[in-house]
């Protein structure tokens, strides 16, 4: 199986209908879960399947994960079948097979399912069980994007702004669809908030702090900078120390230049301060105590 495992997802991203699964929320358990593999049920099945490939409460199993999600896709599971081709393709529980994973792929595809028409795209554009076509490739980069799915939306995003001569009615045409759940769009979408007159400001922090909580580093650097220099915001160096911090933690290095900086202007009292709201119980209660300090 290779690093970074498509199936090695924190549980924070795990799939929407599996938090409650691993998280202890389910009512059935045990012998009565494992139970399901017995079942004609393709949805009962695949969530079998990937209790056992996230490790939920009957452990981590790869091997009968893998079975599983065969079964399930095999009598008709559009998303079985899209993790079945995740699994082909990185040897997760059985042998990697990129051509049977292309194959699984475009069965869950053909169903509109957004994060398989993604990987298929990737595939097109790798050569992944099939010869490179990079033209294929973008058309269904644009199709899942179209579809809502994030990573889709900001590859488009970025593809339009790399642009020699970009393209401003198609690179706000992604900012909208994205700046719900893209935070590349968030940002974007939050300096044309505060280039209107008067500055939507209200919107745009709003925007900013729902990107900063989903622990995106431009982000969280931007709302440090804010904090930092009193802009749209009652400046608090405090704050904006704290979040320079996450930022940093998060990959944003530019702001790391930032903290050596103003480390030495904050006083004791403001270090301290930084400390305590940066050793919050959560990123989203961080943010939720920051909306409140506004």
């Amino acid at each position: 199986m290779i690093e970074n495992s498509f199936f090695d997802t924190p549980l924070a991203n795990t799939p929407a209908d599996l938090t409650e699964l691993l998280s202890g929320g389910l009512l059935l358990a045990g012998d009565s879960l494992e139970s399901a593999a017995s079942d004609e049920l393709p949805e009962r099945l695949r969530k079998l399947a990937l209790l056992y490939a996230y490790g939920g409460v009957l452990g981590k199993n790869p091997e009968r994960a893998a079975s599983l999600l065969k079964k399930s896709a095999s009598i008709g599971d559009i998303q079985a079948a899209f993790y079945l081709a995740m699994a082909l393709r990185e040897g997760f529980g059985l042998s990697v097979n990129l051509a049977e994973s292309f194959a699984w792929l475009r069965v869950a595809a053909a169903k509109n399912y957004p994060e398989a028409i993604y990987e298929l795209a990737y595939a097109f554009q790798n050569g992944l069980g099939c010869t490179a076509n990079p033209v294929q490739a973008n058309k269904l980069f644009e199709r899942a994007a179209k579809l809502n799915f994030p990573k889709a939306i900001s590859k488009m995003l970025n593809a339009s702004l790399a642009k020699k001569d970009p393209d401003i009615k198609e690179i706000l045409y992604w900012v909208r669809l994205g700046k719900e759940t893209v935070p590349a769009a968030m940002i974007a979408a939050a300096r044309s908030l505060l280039s209107e007159e008067p500055p939507g400001v209200e919107e745009a922090l709003t925007l900013l702090e729902k990107g900063a909580s989903a622990g995106d580093a431009d982000c969280l650097a931007v709302l440090a900078a804010f904090w930092y220099e009193g802009k749209y915001l009652p400046a608090n160096k405090a704050v904006a120390l704290s979040l320079a911090h996450m930022a940093v933690t998060a990959g944003n290095y530019v702001a790391e230049s930032w903290l050596n900086k103003w480390r030495k202007e904050l006083s004791e009292e403001e270090l301290l301060s930084a400390t305590e709201l940066a050793s919050g119980a959560s990123l989203n209660a961080i943010i939720a105590e920051l909306r409140r300090l506004r």
